[in-house]
């Protein structure tokens, strides 16, 4: 995942929640696991809009409660350089006998009752036709967040 990406500022995006937490506001709360939305196309600016996989095969969307999409996300720590701080999935994420959709990236909520959208990113290389029961994988180490 890379481009245009970055921490969610929409309706229900985290990140008025983490500047709101750096600043001496509520400590900002994610309800674990992690879950990881398909998306068929890919906002252009953080508070546009994604178009997320219909229910479909071994797919089911995320909508707006604390199941769908793949859960289990995680990521090894943190490291840090002269660009910023960087942490990498540490898991593969995949999703068995897919619906056919075009694969433009992926978004991640976390599992409250009511989600909250954490993270969104296009894919590294442009947009990808998926064929109906193909297997689609993001390998661990390639879901990568980036801050600096």
């Amino acid at each position: 995942m890379a481009g245009t990406s970055g921490l969610a500022s929409g309706t229900n995006g985290v990140a008025q929640l983490a500047l709101a937490a750096i600043n001496n506001g509520t400590a900002l709360a994610i309800t674990s696991p992690l879950r990881v939305g398909f998306l068929s196309a890919v906002r252009t600016a953080n508070n546009g809009t994604d178009t997320e996989w219909t229910t479909s095969g071994g797919y089911t969307a995320l909508g707006s409660s604390s199941t769908g999409g793949v859960s289990g996300l995680t990521f090894a720590a943190a490291t840090t350089d002269t660009t910023g701080a960087h942490q990498a999935s540490n898991v593969a994420i995949t999703v068995s006998n897919a619906p056919a959709q075009t694969w433009a990236g992926n978004v991640v909520h976390d599992s409250a009752a009511t989600n909250k959208e954490t993270w969104y990113a296009p894919l590294t290389g442009g947009s990808k036709t998926i064929n109906s029961g193909d297997t689609v994988t993001i390998s661990s180490g390639s879901f990568t967040s980036n801050l600096g």
